[in-house]
């Protein structure tokens, strides 16, 4: 999603990370983290969401801004 993000194939985009089955939350943390990180060194500004839907699926959703500052209010 990085790519897409740095090579201006989107504006926003919504997707899927599929859960470990054991540090669930560590791992999310840290690819949110290391996402956020890639876009920054990018000057890229981004927001990310992330929310389980589901409780009985193993994956979240995530949702990602590129320039929040100029659209929807963020």
């Amino acid at each position: 999603m990085e790519a897409w993000a740095i090579n201006g194939w989107c504006k926003e985009a919504i997707f899927n990370l599929k859960l470990p089955m054991k540090s669930r939350y560590k791992e999310v943390s840290t690819i949110l983290a290391t996402m956020s990180t890639i876009l920054t060194e990018n000057e890229i500004p981004h927001k990310l969401a992330c929310k389980h839907l589901y409780h009985d699926r193993d994956e979240v959703t995530v949702h990602m801004w590129l320039r929040p500052d100029t659209h929807c209010g963020f």
